[in-house]
Parts: structure tokens; C-alpha cells; sequence
């Protein structure tokens, strides 16, 4: 006797869980569709990031023939950016009763900040930082800011 599993509620609850965490492996494929805004992180970070000036957290991708075959930096680049993306997609979805700093893509923003700055070499821990993202496009005069985060510790 062969049983069917999909009218479980455990198997759906598991299918869409999986589901979820795999989105992260796909990217927006906007980009063939119509001319989609940048999205941008930006850091400010020091003894006092309020006082500080905004950095680009990401640095842009290198194109070479040599990273054609071989682009791990590009790749986690490429990575980072979508991550951004599905942040933003959070960030417009959010209901109104949560918190922002409870999404999983802001914690993982968070941390991106923090590694992006210490990888760079721009500061050692401890310091203090903040991160913003940011919308930019051809139409639009100036970027817009959708999200300022509060200050955080890097150890």
C-alpha cells in the first residue's frame, strides 16, 4: 500500500520551509525583464558612527577574462547583492505588528556590514557601526533611504 504524504500538514510545513531557506540560491532575474533600481548598502562606522561618514559597504564586481573561469569575489559580491534584494523584498512585506531587527535578513545584513568592514580593512574591532540601505536609480535625482539601522558593537 503506497501511501500519499502531501495532504499532511507536517509535509507541508516542511516543503514550505525548505522552500524558503532555497530562495536564497536563486537570484532576481529582474534584470532581463525591465531596468531595475540598485539597491546599495552603505556603512558608518568608527569610536561614534553617528559623526561618521556613509561608506559603500560592497565594493563593485571586477570584470576580467580571468574571472570568467574563476570568481569567487565576484561571487559572494553577486551573493551579497541578492541578499540585498530579498531584504528589501522583506522590508516591504513586513507586517506592521514586527519588528525589523526580528527578520533574518536583517540579523544577516547586519553581519554582512561587519564583515565588510573588518575585511576591507577600514576598521578593527571594537567599533561602533551603523548601515543603511539605500535605492538609487537613473530616474530618481537623489537615493533613497529605506532603512537606517541603530548602532551596533563589532567585537
Amino acid at each position: 500500500m503506497v501511501r500519499d504524504f502531501s495532504e499532511a500538514p507536517c509535509f507541508n510545513i516542511r516543503v514550505k520551509k525548505w522552500i524558503f531557506l532555497l530562495r536564497s540560491f536563486f537570484p532576481k532575474w529582474i534584470f532581463f525583464d525591465d531596468v531595475a533600481p540598485e539597491l546599495r548598502l552603505e556603512v558608518s562606522f568608527g569610536k561614534n558612527s553617528a559623526s561618521a561618514e556613509w561608506v559603500n559597504a560592497l565594493t563593485p564586481v571586477r570584470r576580467s577574462l580571468k574571472n570568467l573561469i574563476v570568481n569567487a569575489g565576484g561571487n559572494y559580491l553577486h551573493a551579497c547583492n541578492n541578499h540585498l534584494s530579498h531584504f528589501n523584498s522583506d522590508l516591504t512585506t513586513l507586517e506592521e505588528d514586527r519588528l525589523v531587527t526580528e527578520l533574518t535578513t536583517f540579523k544577516i545584513t547586519k553581519n554582512m556590514a561587519s564583515f565588510q568592514i573588518q575585511e576591507r580593512g577600514l576598521a578593527q574591532p571594537p567599533f561602533v557601526f551603523r548601515f543603511r540601505l539605500l535605492v538609487t536609480s537613473a530616474e530618481m535625482p537623489e537615493p533613497h533611504i529605506v532603512l537606517t539601522s541603530p548602532e551596533y558593537e563589532a567585537r
